[in-house]
């Protein structure tokens, strides 16, 4: 039900729809957000795999807690990305023209990851206001020290629209 207030960066939808036909594209999700809740999304349908936070049930079938033993930790994304290539008949450390798009933190296992075994790892940030805020000096911190330590191949803004240098990124790597 949440769904209605979410806002999708720009081009996210037409960007999953046209990839979803394209036998050579292969979308995921990969967070530490509930799965249930991300496999409930509209776009879900857009995705070939959904790795995140499962929840517990109730005898009921309502939703009790989220399952502790398997909250989404910097190694179990590398755990999900190695199963990823294996579903798409890859070695463990095989990210050629794989790409990891990420914005925080949280991100840096998954990109060093992909970026050390031959992918790309991409920062994105939000559209640039004229003023800067909070969370917008605080994601720089993170990309500049990301960057520094040689994980971040690419930082642009979260936009799949055509022509955008995500989207380009994205087709350079995959096509």
């Amino acid at each position: 039900l949440g769904e209605k207030f979410i806002e999708y960066n720009p081009g996210v939808e037409d960007f999953l729809k046209e990839t979803k036909t394209n036998t050579h594209i292969k979308n995921y999700i990969l967070s530490g957000g509930l799965k249930e809740y991300l496999q409930g999304l509209q776009i879900a349908q857009y995705f070939d795999g959904i790795y995140g936070t499962p929840v517990t049930f109730d005898e009921n079938g309502l939703i009790s807690g989220i399952n502790m033993q398997e909250i989404v930790t910097d190694e179990k994304k590398i755990m999900f990305i190695k199963d990823i290539l294996k579903k798409n008949n890859r070695a463990e450390d095989n990210c050629t023209n794989v790409v990891y798009i990420g914005d925080g933190y949280s991100d840096k296992p998954a990109m060093e990851y992909i970026h050390s075994h031959g992918g790309i790892a991409v920062f994105v940030r939000q559209p640039v206001q004229e003023i800067e805020d909070e969370y917008s000096k605080y994601n720089n911190e993170i990309y500049n020290v990301l960057k520094a330590n040689g994980v971040v191949d690419y930082k642009c803004e979260a936009n799949y629209n055509n022509g955008s240098d995500l989207r380009k990124i994205l087709y350079y790597r995959t096509t």
